[in-house]
């Protein structure tokens, strides 16, 4: 979460007039930032208790969990853009959280009429990081034997 602190001041610098603090709201979007870190945390926490072995496993990680998450979670277009497209598809990828994370992110920098709700992606990052906390830690607590 420190090492991201700088994104938006360095981003400034990077675009400079492409990127206007117009929209920009600063407690919502590092607030957002946060949960998004926790969720990423909590993600690592469930991915590590499914794996048998990390050193082995972490192609199949890559291409099965992690990868399709990331292409499909909006990096590359906002989900009002997939759901011109496609509204069934835009239906399912709800279902995807990294979605929320990103959605989230540009409700507090850019024009939130352009993503989803704000404190609708906060609420489900909330959720799928306690969701994703508690399945890892009792997949972990299985695996190690704690009583």
């Amino acid at each position: 979460f420190i090492i991201t602190l700088l994104i938006i001041p360095l981003g400034k610098i990077l675009v400079w007039n492409e990127f206007t603090f117009e929209y920009f709201q600063f407690f919502k979007f590092y607030f957002i930032l946060m949960l998004s870190c926790l969720f990423f945390g909590t993600f690592s926490i469930l991915v590590a208790s499914i794996t048998k072995n990390i050193y082995d496993d972490i192609d199949n990680i890559w291409l099965r969990i992690i990868f399709p998450i990331w292409f499909l979670g909006g990096f590359q277009f906002s989900w009002k853009t997939l759901y011109s497209i496609s509204p069934t598809l835009a239906y399912v990828n709800l279902l995807n959280p990294l979605t929320y994370a990103l959605e989230g992110a540009r409700s507090a920098a850019l024009n939130p009429e352009l993503s989803l709700p704000y404190w609708l992606c906060v609420s489900a990052l909330i959720f799928a990081s306690g969701l994703f906390g508690y399945i890892g830690i009792m997949n972990l607590k299985k695996r190690l034997d704690c009583l």
